[in-house]
């Protein structure tokens, strides 16, 4: 048996009987799937680089011994860019930019109507969470310790004291946000219901995941459950949504 592994605990690299399989790598070879996938390519292909086989089979003494091959590959990792680095640069930078252990990407900018309605759910969680939470705007930064994984949502709500990720003299970001707001749009989409989704489950305070469409008048909830698979809700116009107990109405963040 043959087993591929890498220095990134990343999900999508299989094991394989009589053979080594990567499920991504086809996905690697073509920006376009990739995109659909909401996988990143330069992630996926930075991840290639860095693969190794691990050949296991008797040593001849009865017991089983791997033995480790680095896969050759044209292509060539991306520097590696310490949390520290990235916050003094994020700090200077004009743009915004999202680490993920090691690796830099630029966010995209939004459409003004992204903005309006991103400022539009912040000021309605704002009333309805009164005196229970805080709501964060889209220029806090959010740290997800599990994936190493640092980003922007449009919108952060923490029920309860603050805890922050600090490094001394850099900056800070948020860990602990018990609900997630994002602003959907066509570049991101796939990736907001994907991959990024995927880091945000891994946030032990996270009670709920919000899209907030620009298409239409259109909410969607991700509930994290007592156990099993997230709990989906969605409400259009005239409808509303449940938030930490309280309700938001759909219409009054698109008036």
């Amino acid at each position: 048996m043959c087993r591929v592994r890498s220095h990134h605990r990343e999900p999508g690299l299989g094991t394989h009987h009589g053979r080594f399989q990567i499920t991504i790598e086809d996905v690697a070879r073509d920006d376009a799937l990739a995109t659909t996938s909401g996988v990143r390519a330069a992630h996926v292909r930075a991840l290639l680089a860095r693969l190794e086989v691990c050949l296991v089979r008797e040593d001849g003494r009865g017991h089983l011994a791997c033995y480790v091959w680095r896969v050759m590959s044209s292509v060539s990792p991306a520097p590696y860019v310490t949390f520290e680095a990235f916050l003094e640069a994020e700090d200077k930078s004009d743009g915004r930019h999202e680490w993920l252990d090691g690796l830099v990407y630029d966010m995209s900018r939004g459409t003004p109507e992204h903005a309006r309605l991103s400022a539009a759910i912040a000021a309605e969680l704002r009333t309805s969470l009164k005196g229970d939470c805080v709501v964060y705007g889209s220029d806090a930064m959010l740290y997800v310790a599990e994936t190493k994984f640092s980003t922007y949502a449009d919108a952060i709500v923490v029920c309860g004291p603050l805890a922050t990720y600090r490094v001394a003299k850099l900056g800070e970001a948020i860990i602990n946000p018990t609900i997630l707001v994002e602003v959907l749009s066509d570049s991101t989409e796939k990736y907001d219901r994907g991959e990024k989704f995927a880091h945000y489950m891994r946030i032990a305070p996270l009670e709920a995941y919000v899209l907030v469409s620009q298409d239409e008048r259109r909410i969607e909830v991700f509930r994290r459950p007592d156990r099993g698979h997230w709990a989906f809700e969605a409400a259009t116009a005239g409808e509303s949504v449940t938030l930490h107990g309280r309700a938001l109405s759909v219409d009054a963040v698109y008036a």
